[in-house]
């Protein structure tokens, strides 16, 4: 039997309570599940890592996870632009672009590509900070997948 997790209103840090308890009951679910958006109104980088952290997590523990995108045309776009729809069908990020990605080891190629795609869009960011900018991206990587687990 397949189980709905419903999350409505704000999908944000401030606002972070219902991502939890979203995430609490996808997590403890062991069977298929479907995460339902349909009430969900805004979303932030919080609320959707959070959310693509559950995922990842039934994912690796073989646990099947559908997603109903929002009525919210604005949430509904949010989403589709930082790819939790391709995250959640197990699909690879479009090229050239900072969709979610489920990293498993330091990858310096896409760490270069995130300081290239930065030096060509962020304001003040120019080659001559580009080495600095990878090699910080790395170590915070490393210092992520090096972690302890537990």
């Amino acid at each position: 039997m397949t189980v709905s997790v419903a999350l409505s209103g704000r999908a944000t840090v401030t606002e972070s309570r219902n991502v939890i308890i979203a995430c609490t009951a996808l997590e403890h679910e062991r069977g298929p599940a479907v995460l339902d958006l349909s009430a969900a109104t805004r979303f932030g980088p919080f609320g959707v890592g959070m959310l693509a952290t559950a995922i990842a997590l039934r994912r690796h523990s073989g646990h099947a996870t559908e997603l109903i995108l929002p009525a919210d045309d604005a949430g509904r776009e949010f989403l589709e632009e930082v790819g939790l729809p391709r995250f959640v069908r197990g699909e690879e990020p479009r090229a050239g672009t900072l969709e979610l990605r489920q990293l498993h080891a330091l990858d310096p190629v896409y760490t270069e590509a995130v300081t290239q795609m930065l030096v060509r869009n962020v304001a003040g960011i120019d080659e001559a900070a580009a080495y600095t900018v990878t090699l910080c991206l790395n170590e915070l990587l490393q210092n992520v997948l090096g972690a302890d687990p537990s």
